[in-house]
């Protein structure tokens, strides 16, 4: 036998061998492999089957727990709204004179009648709806009609106009659209106010009803759907019993306690009202003004948003329940809570007593294949849902064969694979014998081509083909020359991919360089916009700064000539005083002329005479001395005149006192929004502002001393004014005198008499003239002083000139790098200090109560400016009001779509309400700077909160639907 056929009968039994033991180990492994898969996508099946269901049953429970908080959310906020306060109050005033104001117009004997037949018919006790509920009451029985009228004829009238056809002909159902009977009353006046109110508080939020129920009588003033139960009482009535007359009570108690956070609610059980269907309700305590409890608000409880919830909407399959699971709370008196998928009749009259609700109701969760309501198996996830006053189990299941459905068919797939691989193992080693025979002729036929082959793989690989290889086997010889040749081309196949993996990286660099180069120019566009819009800013508060210059230079100049004029005062002052001086001599000279004439008055008829002669000189000098009165006292007039105009120019200068200090907080906000790059100017306006207050209070000291000056004034010109009516009166003396004196020769004695009176009068005029003198040399004293406070506040002019200057020189060359836009005014509108921009804007409903803030702002911006503080107050009372109703809403938002900053935002809240209080009392206090103080702080909270904080919120919400 040749070497070719031995090599080819070797080559076929090796290869018949090889592949029947390959086969056997196939088939082996594949039988064990297909078993264990089975069993494992069996479990894990089940697996999945237990943990969808335990997802579902979670779900659910947080949806349901939510639902509740919710509602009692609500509950509370709307008995703590203004509104609910004034109606409960009003309301419960108005019912107790119903049967007072419609007197005449109604009988409510006559009433009473049309009422027991209304309850009578199918209204209500023969209601359908009504036999089918209550058959799920225990032990009830209806009872006669009358029995459930109100008890007084107050009730009995609001029946008639609101419940009974008579009054309300809307249907059954839709009683709650009529907004008020036409009958005057002062209670239909009121239900027209506040009954369309809540009644789309309830269609909003999809409640069943909603009552205001009288603390004290326990009367229900009002309710939106006008049931049967309107207008009757709590404590007496027929519904006393009921879970509504429970909540009540419990919630006046909490009342009585202060327990303003207190919620009171009651399970789900048939309510006569509602037709004996299962209604649940909930309720809080209304307090007053003085903190009594007035009312009691409740709610009856949405049964729909519960099955909602629980029935996924009908949508079972999308929810992963296929088509046989479904979702239900039980109560503790094995009741489902929620309306049954699989319930062939009313859901209330299932009776769920199975291990999971069991279970549930005793506080165990857990998963497992029980039997259900229905006597079927099931696979059941329970868990308990323990709500605030109520005990609820939660359930989750579906049939076990359309649980296990999936596993039926892995089992089935396995036992088809198995036979597929049995047959498909025969096949392989039949082809497998076959192919190899016709391989192992093929090489022995090849052996004698292996130079030509590695030949071709040559060629190849040097015509570029780097990825080519050599094929067949070779002998030893040639095996060890092929090993060799493709150490090479791998080697050369190495160095080609590190030469493309160097480009690849220097590519790379490239790119990034690219990249870095465009973001630099980005970063430069940015720079320069924002160097662009501080220009504007200085720009703007350069503007400001000349204006303000410009005022100084004009008071400066209007000061300098108050001062001249004080000067000139005070040069008229001392001429004044020269005056007096000579005054007071001559009068003294008259004076002894008076008392030597009186000596010799009885030596000598020539003496006589010349006594006359010094009683007319005497006459002449007092002319004079009142001239110089006069001119005193124009003078002095003049003088109170320029006081006046420096209290003007005090005025003036406070109101430049108060613009530069409302310039200080604009620049200072425009240094907090500049960062950084604006703290050099920011300490600018802090000195500015500072420079300010001292400048105010220097202008106060300066209207002190200027009223003081006024008060002197006033007093010496009432001083001149005396010793003019004095020296008049000297005068009428001398004249006197004079007369006597020509009378002289006969009446000697009487003459003598007359010149002792000349010499009195003279005394009292040289009194007068010293005490004017004195008064004039004080009115010379003030005038100086004037003259140096209106230097030294002409000095402090210059010393806010120079640090405006030092202002506008900071504003030159000021710059920042932060982006942001600005919300002050233009500096044009002197009654505007921040506006409304866009980059403000937030959810409409939340861009309505911003801009509000906005008004706040300028309203209390004017109010400084004005000096009003009663405005100022009035602005602080909105602040607050506006802080507690749009925290409100916001933290509504938060707590209804769960926003997970919710905590720390209502914290920020909480510190703002806290800081206005502070500015409040500050303000109450009469402390000056808490206007800017609240004005900086505002505008802060503009820049600060709403343009960074409350943005956080804004994508939030829109994604869930909030607008």
């Amino acid at each position: 036998m040749t070497l070719k056929r031995k090599l080819m009968v070797g080559f076929i039994l090796a290869l018949f061998v090889t592949c029947t033991l390959m086969a056997g180990v196939n088939w082996h492994f594949a039988h064990d492999g297909m078993n264990g898969i089975g069993d494992t996508a069996v479990e894990a099946m089940k697996d999945r089957a237990r943990g969808q269901l335990e997802s579902i049953r979670s779900a659910k429970a947080l949806h349901i727990e939510d639902l509740f908080q919710r509602i009692r959310n609500q509950t509370r906020t709307l008995a703590e709204s203004l509104t609910v306060r004034e109606a409960a109050t009003t309301l419960s005033a108005a019912y107790f004179t119903v049967q007072g104001e419609t007197t005449g117009a109604l009988d409510a004997k006559a009433l009473r009648g049309k009422l027991t037949e209304d309850y009578a018919g199918a209204n209500y006790l023969a209601n359908p709806t009504f036999a089918t509920h209550a058959r799920t009451a225990k032990g009830y029985a209806p009872r006669p009609a009358e029995t459930y009228l109100p008890k007084d004829a107050n009730g009995i009238i609001l029946q008639a106009m609101y419940v009974h056809p008579s009054g309300n002909p809307n249907p059954l159902g839709e009683k709650h659209r009529l907004d008020a009977n036409p009958l005057a009353s002062t209670y239909n006046t009121l239900h027209r106010k506040y009954h369309p109110i809540l009644r789309n508080y309830l269609t909003t939020f999809g409640y069943y009803d909603i009552f205001i129920i009288d603390a004290a009588s326990g009367v229900i003033v009002y309710t939106v759907f006008k049931e049967k139960d309107y207008a009757t009482s709590l404590l007496t009535g027929p519904y006393r019993d009921t879970g509504l007359g429970a909540v009540f009570r419990e919630a006046v108690e909490n009342g009585r306690k202060g327990r303003r956070d207190a919620v009171s609610i009651s399970d789900f059980a048939p309510y006569e009202p509602s037709y004996n269907a299962p209604a649940a309700f909930i309720a809080a305590p209304v307090f007053d003004d003085r903190g009594t409890c007035q009312a009691v608000l409740a709610f009856q409880m949405p049964v729909d948003n519960i099955d909602r919830i629980m029935t996924s909407n009908g949508r079972w399959q999308e929810v992963g329940l296929g088509t046989t699971g479904e979702t239900y709370l039980v109560g503790p008196d094995m009741h489902p809570r929620s309306k049954l998928r699989a319930a062939s009749g009313a859901s209330d009259e299932v009776v769920v007593d199975s291990e999971a609700a069991r279970k549930a109701l005793g506080g165990e969760s857990g998963t497992a294949t029980i039997r259900d309501y229905r006597g079927k198996n099931v696979l059941a996830a329970w868990q308990p849902l323990r709500l605030e006053g109520l005990h609820y189990g939660l359930i989750a299941e579906i049939d076990i064969d359309e649980a296990l459905l999936a596993t039926s068919k892995i089992t089935a797939a396995r036992q088809g694979a198995e036979a597929r691989t049995l047959w498909g193992t025969l096949l392989v080693l039949a082809l497998g014998t076959l192919l190899g025979s016709g391989i192992a002729i093929a090489l022995v036929g090849a052996l004698s081509r292996p130079l030509q082959r590695l030949q071709v793989y040559a060629g190849d690989v040097a015509a570029g083909n780097l990825d080519a290889r050599p094929e067949g086997q070779y002998p030893a010889e040639l095996d060890a020359m092929r090993h060799s040749i493709e150490s090479m081309v791998q080697n050369l196949r190495m160095r080609i991919h590190e030469a493309d993996a160097k480009g690849m990286e220097a590519a790379d660099s490239a790119q990034a360089a690219q990249a870095a180069l465009d973001k630099a120019r980005a970063s430069e566009t940015r720079i320069k916009g924002l160097m662009e819009r501080m220009t504007g800013a200085a720009g703007k508060a350069r503007s400001v700064s000349e204006h303000v210059s410009r005022s100084i230079n004009d008071l400066t100049a209007q000061v300098h000539t108050i001062t001249q004029g004080v000067e000139t005062q005070r040069h008229r002052m001392d001429d004044t005083a020269q005056a007096m001086d000579t005054m007071r001599t001559m009068v003294s000279d008259v004076a002894d002329n008076a008392r030597r004439a009186a000596e010799q008055a009885d030596l000598s008829r020539g003496h006589a005479q010349q006594g006359a002669s010094g009683v007319g000189e005497a006459v002449a000098s007092i002319g004079q001395v009142r001239e110089r009165i006069e001119r005193l006292n124009t003078a002095m007039a003049r003088l109170g005149e320029e006081a006046d105009s420096i209290g003007k120019v005090m005025s003036v200068i406070s109101d430049i006192a108060d613009q530069t200090n409302l310039l200080a907080l604009n620049a200072a906000i425009e240094a907090a929004r500049a960062g950084d790059a604006g703290r050099g100017f920011a300490v600018v306006a802090d000195e500015v502002r500072k420079l300010a207050e001292k400048t105010m209070q220097a202008t106060g000291e300066v209207g002190s001393a200027v009223t003081r000056i006024q008060t002197h004034t006033r007093d010496n010109i009432a001083a001149v004014e005396t010793a003019m009516r004095e020296a008049t009166a000297s005068a009428d003396a001398a004249t006197a005198s004079g007369r006597v004196m020509d009378d002289i020769v006969s009446r000697v004695d009487e003459t003598a008499g007359m010149v002792q009176s000349i010499a009195a009068a003279s005394d009292q005029q040289a009194a007068a003239a010293t005490m004017v003198g004195r008064n004039v040399e004080e009115v010379n004293a003030i005038a100086g002083d004037t003259a140096a406070s209106m230097s030294h506040f002409a000095g402090t002019l210059e010393d806010i000139f120079s640090q405006v200057q030092e202002l506008f020189s900071m504003i030159e060359v000021i710059s920042t790098g932060e982006e942001g836009v600005s919300v002050l005014a233009d500096t044009g509108n002197a009654d505007v200090l921040v506006k409304w921009s866009e980059d403000l804007a937030n959810l409409p409903s939340i861009d309505v109560q911003h801009k509000r803030l906005v008004e706040y702002i300028n309203d209390l911006y004017r109010a400084a400016r004005l000096r009003d503080m009663g405005k100022a107050r009035a602005v602080f009372d909105a602040l607050k009001n506006y802080a507690v109703e749009h925290f409100g809403y916001e933290e509504r938002l938060f707590d209804d779509y769960a926003y997970p900053e919710t905590a720390r935002h209502k914290e920020i809240h909480r510190r703002f309400v806290e800081t206005v209080l502070k500015w409040e009392k500050q303000l109450a206090a009469g402390d000056p700077e808490v206007v800017m103080t609240t004005l900086r702080g505002l505008v802060d909270w503009l820049v600060n909160h709403i343009m960074k904080e409350d943005k956080k919120y804004e994508a939030y919400l829109r994604e869930r639907g909030v607008s």
